[in-house]
């Protein structure tokens, strides 16, 4: 795992958008979970990925409790499929995938119809028919398919189901999405780059207009304990003899000029840094 790029998390404060991001190459660091939704309450029938699994990042969301999952996608027993697992066990290995905040619209089955795995019939089926009347919440449109949150059983699961077998209807001025590199304020999000020498990160990030310096504070994810912190009027840092095998939340804040500890933070956003 020595060889392998730094993990990356980049998460942006992005318009809510139905239309989905461009996925990422990316790997898995650690045994994955598949479950349907973001969230440990969702199904996982799909069991688990080994360790190294390729994969391809099409999204990040928040769970209800502000934790992290990526919308993944990947070969199964020669089928596509899609499933969300914890961000912390994905490394990004070229691209970046935006951060999306949901904003469900409800809906209903018209006609009885089956989900699937991701959107169009080169992905795997999705087991049970959702009947006529079954109530939808609708958080992504993809090729004709709707990404859609539903019950069939004890646990809520989310499903690819065809826009024509329901009663969403777009909204007349659907929100567009914004492709990343983005600067802040304007779009929300800080564009990070990694570099690893193992227990050597370095930084680099887009300038946000208005930030008179930039604190960027590091933390065990352990322990949750900050262990690095510094400030520095220009868009890079270094920060160098990490202790090894430990993951590193590094927060990276955008200051308003206030001259003290108490500056207006204008953006923030987080990567995680992996030392084998």
């Amino acid at each position: 795992m020595n060889k392998r790029i730094s993990f990356l998390l980049l998460l942006c404060l992005l318009t809510a958008s139905l239309i989905p991001a461009l996925a990422t190459s990316a790997v898995l660091n650690q045994r994955m979970a598949t479950r349907s939704g973001p969230g440990t309450q969702y199904t996982e029938e799909l069991g688990t990925l080994p360790q190294d699994t390729p994969i391809r990042l099409i999204e990040y969301v928040h769970d209800k409790n502000q934790v992290p999952w990526g919308l993944v996608e990947f070969t199964r027993n020669n089928q596509l499929h899609r499933a969300y697992t914890g961000m912390k066990r994905i490394n990004v290995l070229s691209g970046t995938a935006a951060y999306v905040s949901e904003n469900p619209i409800p809906a209903n089955v018209t006609a009885a119809t089956t989900a699937s795995y991701g959107p169009g019939s080169n992905y795997a089926a999705r087991k049970g028919q959702l009947v006529a009347g079954l109530a939808l919440l609708v958080v992504g449109q993809e090729n004709g398919y709707l990404l859609c949150e539903y019950q069939l059983g004890n646990r809520p699961e989310r499903g690819y189901v065809p826009a024509t077998a329901t009663s969403y209807a777009a909204p007349a001025t659907a929100p567009q999405h914004i492709q990343p590199p983005l600067t802040l304020p304007a779009t929300g999000g800080l564009v990070l780059t990694a570099q690893s020498g193992d227990t050597t990160l370095t930084l680099q990030w887009a300038a946000v207009a208005g930030a008179s310096e930039y604190l960027v504070v590091m933390r065990d994810t352990a322990s949750q304990l900050p262990i690095r912190a510094q400030r520095t009027a220009t868009t890079s840092a270094t920060i160098a003899n990490l202790p090894r095998s430990r993951v590193y939340a590094v927060e990276i804040m955008a200051l308003a000029p206030g001259g003290g500890q108490g500056d207006p933070v204008l953006a923030s956003t987080t990567v995680y840094h992996q030392v084998p």
